[in-house]
């Protein structure tokens, strides 16, 4: 290997190292998006992620997004897993989506959700009066629970 191609690989590997890639390959990878509704009338909606028995669930990316009607309508995003039998809300930070009317959340994290339970994708809005659809996207690992 020349050293051009050895420098090309190292700073590759740095890259990977520095936003946080795994050095092993997931045996179990789970991935899972959707839509998420939310009714007339209702502040927000959930997604739900069920865990697998035997298997705790490392969620690695998390992107969610959501369109609201008026440019000042605000949004929230949150993650809820079960931890060590407890359950934590985690919320998410809202960035600006690609129009002003649009509201996402984006990034890499780091939980952990218990095996057998479900972890929720929630998307809320200021303003109920009209129905709307988000969508979410989450995804990780499922190592052997023991």
């Amino acid at each position: 290997m020349n050293a051009t191609m050895s420098k090309w690989k190292w700073l590759g590997l740095a890259v990977c190292m520095l936003v946080g890639a795994r050095a092993e390959a997931c045996d179990r990878p789970l991935q899972q998006s959707g839509a998420i509704r939310v009714p007339a009338g209702m502040m927000n909606g959930l997604a739900y992620v069920s865990v697998p028995q035997g298997y705790r669930y490392v969620v690695e990316y998390i992107d969610a997004g959501i369109r609201v009607q008026t440019r000042t309508e605000s949004a929230d995003f949150h993650v809820g897993v079960v931890t060590g039998g407890s359950r934590i809300d985690f919320a998410l930070p809202v960035m600006p989506g690609f129009t002003e009317i649009d509201r996402k959340t984006s990034g890499q994290v780091k939980l952990y959700a218990d095996p057998g339970t479900r972890l929720h994708v929630s998307v809320s809005r200021s303003n109920p009066n009209v129905a709307t659809l988000g969508s979410y996207a989450i995804s990780g690992c499922l190592l052997p629970a023991g």
